[in-house]
Formats: C-alpha cells, sequence, structure tokens
C-alpha cells in the first residue's frame, strides 16, 4: 500500500484484499493513516517543530527531491527524544503528508541530516563548528552504513471491520548499537 525508502527499516502497511488495498490507499491520499519514524540526526535543532515546505523532484539531480515552491504539499511534524553528546539528536517524526524522501529531505533543508544518509546529507556537519565533541562517537556515526531512520509506529482503521489497529516496531539492532556508542 506504501512503501519505505532504500534502506529505511520498519513497519510497510500490505494489504491482504483488492477490497482493502483500494480502501488503504484512500485512507492513504486522506491522511487517515498515522505513520510515526525514529531516527538520528546530526546536531540539536528545537525541542520540536512542523516543517511546512512543499517538495518536488530536484532539476539538477533527478534522484534527489527538493524542497520547491512548485512542489506539492509536504508536513513534516518532529519532537526530539533524546540528545547524544551535543552532537546527534534521536527524533520521532510523524508525517502529515507522504512525498519521496520527505524526511530527509526536510531535514537536509533545516541542515540536521540523518545520520548515514549518503543522497541527502554526506558530509555536511557545518554545525560543528567550534563545538567540543568526542571524536569516537563522531567517527561511529559518520561511518554509519545507512540512513538511521526507522518507520517504528502505524495506526489505522481496518479497512474492512473498522476496528483501530496499532503496530509498532523496536529499532533494528544496527541503530541500537549506534545508540549505545553514542551513550
Amino acid at each position: 500500500v506504501h512503501r519505505l525508502d532504500k534502506n529505511t527499516t520498519g513497519l510497510m502497511l500490505v494489504a491482504k484484499s483488492e477490497i482493502a488495498h483500494v480502501k488503504l490507499v484512500k485512507m492513504f491520499q486522506n491522511h487517515d493513516i498515522d505513520r510515526k519514524y525514529l531516527a538520528l540526526i546530526w546536531g540539536v535543532p528545537e525541542k520540536k517543530g512542523i516543517i511546512d515546505k512543499p517538495i518536488s523532484r530536484s532539476k539538477i539531480n533527478r534522484k534527489k527531491m527538493t524542497v520547491s515552491e512548485n512542489g506539492k504539499n509536504a508536513i513534516t511534524k518532529w519532537k526530539i527524544i533524546n540528545v547524544f553528546q551535543n552532537l546527534i539528536s534521536l527524533v520521532e517524526f510523524k508525517l502529515e503528508t507522504g512525498r519521496t524522501h520527505q524526511i530527509r529531505v526536510h531535514m537536509a533543508d533545516l541542515g540536521y541530516n540523518i545520520v548515514g544518509d549518503q543522497l541527502y546529507g554526506k558530509n555536511s556537519y557545518k554545525f560543528l563548528n567550534n563545538k567540543k565533541y568526542d571524536k569516537k562517537v563522531f567517527y561511529a556515526a559518520q561511518h554509519f552504513l545507512r540512513q538511521a531512520l526507522h518507520s517504528y509506529k502505524i495506526s489505522f482503521r481496518h479497512p474492512i471491520k473498522n476496528k483501530l489497529m496499532s503496530f509498532q516496531c523496536k529499532l533494528p539492532e544496527d541503530i541500537n548499537l549506534l545508540i549505545k556508542k553514542l551513550c
């Protein structure tokens, strides 16, 4: 019914019948499905916020999306869960819309790239100027092998029974291992 970016882990919604599929797609279109993600990002933004910036395909690199006045509406809410050594934050994201690479594009636009994001955030550590941080922690995060982004919660009404359904998925081992190194 929906998809995750390559190298993003977590929950995906799959329909078991054509009727369920049609109804779930409509629920996505109407923003009736609550999706939450966890990510490790470089830096420490405000404790919470809303990004309401349209997104479109990049004219320079067709593999990338970008914030653009001519793009489609995109809204991302976030709140900080934890901060590690004033270097990296664990953040919860709630998608109000579902654009390609939405969280990654919005955070890169703010300058707080997702750890390990090879497409939108490789080698962008501008915020580190004049900050003291543990070099081992920085090295561990800098060499994380994928974007540290995880779809951890999906809630919706069952398309046939109308029963409220909610599913959660723990962080994968590689992100948990990185968090242990950050502590």
